[in-house]
């Protein structure tokens, strides 16, 4: 949670340590980045941008290829609608929204920040069409232009979405629908 503060009639927040995930957030299953500030997987690895603590953070650095990226895996294809960067004191700092051709960005530096949603498998083919989100189970931030000498760090990150649904004829009316496990949806 935050507390919120003033200093003299400036106000500011102050982050208390944990966040709650907002409505419709994905749990990714794991994070990874290019490479860990003083290579320190315990105090920067990818993990701590998703840990729900603001008081940690990830710090990647470029790799051999010489860009910093971080990358979240999720647990199936969903239809992501946005990603929150978000600073440490937990308000957003770059937001992304996607559509069915890309994401864009809000905020400071988005320019140096481009974010990729994709698929590491094939899409299934009987996926609704849809134009306010973009399918994939990978979510991706890489760091172009004046930071790449520097990296950049992930105090928490919140992918939102919708869970991919998919449709089973043989099944009588009212009992198709089916997530990607073939369990019933909600």
């Amino acid at each position: 949670g935050l507390l919120q503060s003033t200093n003299g009639n400036t106000p500011f927040c102050v982050a208390l340590g944990t966040r709650d995930r907002v409505a419709g957030e994905i749990t990714p299953v794991s994070a990874e980045h290019s490479a860990t500030r003083d290579n320190n997987e315990a105090d920067y690895g990818a993990h701590r941008g998703i840990d729900l603590n603001f008081d940690t953070f990830s710090n990647t650095y470029h790799d051999q290829d010489g860009i910093p990226w971080f990358r979240l895996t999720l647990d199936q294809v969903h239809c992501v609608t946005q990603v929150i960067r978000y600073q440490t004191n937990g308000t957003p700092f770059l937001t992304w929204t996607c559509s069915d051709t890309q994401c864009t960005c809000t905020g400071p530096y988005c320019r140096y920040h481009p974010l990729t949603v994709s698929t590491t498998g094939t899409l299934p083919n009987n996926l609704p069409t849809v134009t306010d989100c973009t399918y994939g189970d990978t979510v991706q931030i890489d760091c172009t232009n004046v930071f790449q000498n520097y990296g950049f760090s992930i105090y928490e990150i919140g992918v939102i979405g919708i869970r991919q649904v998919t449709w089973r004829a043989d099944l009588r009316c009212g009992e198709g629908y089916l997530d990607s496990n073939g369990n019933p949806a909600e």
